[in-house]
Protein backbone atom coordinates (compact mmCIF):
# COMPACT_ATOMS: atom_id res chain seq x y z
CA UNK A 1 0.00 0.00 0.00
CA UNK A 2 2.69 2.40 0.53
CA UNK A 3 3.93 1.96 -2.69
CA UNK A 4 1.07 2.65 -4.43
CA UNK A 5 0.02 5.67 -2.04
CA UNK A 6 3.46 7.14 -2.96
CA UNK A 7 3.06 6.34 -6.66
CA UNK A 8 -0.38 8.20 -6.71
CA UNK A 9 0.88 11.37 -4.72
CA UNK A 10 3.71 11.07 -7.25
CA UNK A 11 1.36 11.14 -9.94
CA UNK A 12 -0.76 13.71 -8.23
CA UNK A 13 2.67 15.89 -8.23
CA UNK A 14 3.44 15.44 -12.43
CA UNK A 15 -0.15 16.52 -13.29
CA UNK A 16 -0.39 19.70 -10.88
CA UNK A 17 2.96 20.20 -11.16
CA UNK A 18 5.62 21.36 -7.96
CA UNK A 19 4.68 23.49 -5.16
CA UNK A 20 4.56 26.97 -6.01
CA UNK A 21 7.51 28.82 -5.12
CA UNK A 22 9.99 26.03 -5.10
CA UNK A 23 12.41 25.96 -8.06
CA UNK A 24 13.14 23.06 -10.16
CA UNK A 25 13.48 19.87 -7.76
CA UNK A 26 15.41 16.54 -8.45
CA UNK A 27 13.52 13.50 -8.89
CA UNK A 28 14.67 12.13 -5.76
CA UNK A 29 13.64 14.54 -3.72
CA UNK A 30 10.41 14.42 -5.55
CA UNK A 31 10.34 10.80 -4.91
CA UNK A 32 11.45 11.55 -1.32
CA UNK A 33 8.53 13.97 -0.73
CA UNK A 34 6.14 11.64 -1.75
CA UNK A 35 7.73 8.52 0.22
CA UNK A 36 7.30 10.64 3.55
CA UNK A 37 4.20 11.62 3.08
CA UNK A 38 2.59 8.34 2.19
CA UNK A 39 4.49 7.08 5.40
CA UNK A 40 2.65 10.06 7.39
CA UNK A 41 -0.26 9.04 6.03
CA UNK A 42 0.11 5.04 7.34
CA UNK A 43 1.06 5.89 10.70
CA UNK A 44 4.31 4.55 10.13
CA UNK A 45 7.51 6.32 10.78
CA UNK A 46 7.73 9.24 8.37
CA UNK A 47 11.40 9.69 7.57
CA UNK A 48 13.32 7.01 9.40
CA UNK A 49 17.52 7.46 9.76
CA UNK A 50 18.18 4.87 6.89
CA UNK A 51 16.50 6.96 4.59
CA UNK A 52 18.36 9.69 5.46
CA UNK A 53 21.70 8.03 4.92
CA UNK A 54 20.14 6.47 1.40
CA UNK A 55 18.97 9.64 0.31
CA UNK A 56 21.20 12.45 1.64
CA UNK A 57 17.58 14.28 2.48
CA UNK A 58 16.77 15.25 5.91
CA UNK A 59 12.94 15.34 6.97
CA UNK A 60 12.97 19.23 7.62
CA UNK A 61 14.61 19.73 4.26
CA UNK A 62 11.22 17.54 2.77
CA UNK A 63 8.70 19.38 5.17
CA UNK A 64 7.70 22.35 2.56
CA UNK A 65 7.18 19.12 0.11
CA UNK A 66 5.44 16.95 2.20
CA UNK A 67 2.89 19.64 3.58
CA UNK A 68 2.33 20.95 -0.04
CA UNK A 69 1.32 16.64 -1.09
CA UNK A 70 -0.38 16.05 1.45
CA UNK A 71 -2.46 18.89 0.40
CA UNK A 72 -2.77 17.75 -3.01
CA UNK A 73 -4.24 14.41 -1.67
CA UNK A 74 -6.73 16.06 0.68
CA UNK A 75 -7.85 18.07 -2.97
CA UNK A 76 -7.35 15.50 -4.95
CA UNK A 77 -11.48 14.69 -5.57
CA UNK A 78 -11.97 18.19 -5.78
CA UNK A 79 -9.27 18.78 -8.51
CA UNK A 80 -9.40 18.95 -12.67
CA UNK A 81 -7.28 16.26 -13.01
CA UNK A 82 -9.44 12.90 -12.07
CA UNK A 83 -7.75 10.36 -14.24
CA UNK A 84 -5.30 9.70 -10.97
CA UNK A 85 -7.79 9.52 -8.47
CA UNK A 86 -9.72 7.21 -10.92
CA UNK A 87 -6.86 5.13 -11.27
CA UNK A 88 -5.96 4.71 -7.87
CA UNK A 89 -9.75 4.05 -6.64
CA UNK A 90 -9.24 0.67 -8.26
CA UNK A 91 -8.86 -2.68 -6.18
CA UNK A 92 -5.23 -3.30 -7.92
CA UNK A 93 -3.89 -0.20 -6.42
CA UNK A 94 -5.61 -1.15 -2.98
CA UNK A 95 -7.65 2.58 -3.42
CA UNK A 96 -5.57 4.44 -2.15
CA UNK A 97 -7.27 6.97 -3.35
CA UNK A 98 -10.19 6.98 -1.21
CA UNK A 99 -8.01 7.16 1.86
CA UNK A 100 -8.81 10.29 3.43
CA UNK A 101 -7.82 12.07 6.94
CA UNK A 102 -11.52 13.48 7.36
CA UNK A 103 -12.73 9.96 7.08
CA UNK A 104 -10.62 8.19 9.50
CA UNK A 105 -13.37 5.07 9.73
CA UNK A 106 -13.46 4.76 6.00
CA UNK A 107 -9.51 4.90 5.78
CA UNK A 108 -9.04 2.26 8.79
CA UNK A 109 -11.67 0.05 6.86
CA UNK A 110 -9.54 0.19 3.42
CA UNK A 111 -6.35 -1.03 5.40
CA UNK A 112 -8.36 -3.42 7.43
CA UNK A 113 -9.37 -5.23 4.46
CA UNK A 114 -5.79 -5.11 2.93
CA UNK A 115 -4.52 -6.16 6.00
CA UNK A 116 -2.14 -3.28 6.30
Amino acid sequence: MTIHLSQCLNDLILVSGPSPGSSSLSPSFIASSCLASAHQFLGLDIWPSCMVSITGYTLDQLFDSITYITSLHKNARRSEYQAVVEKYREFDYYCVAMLDHKYPLRSKVILDFFNV
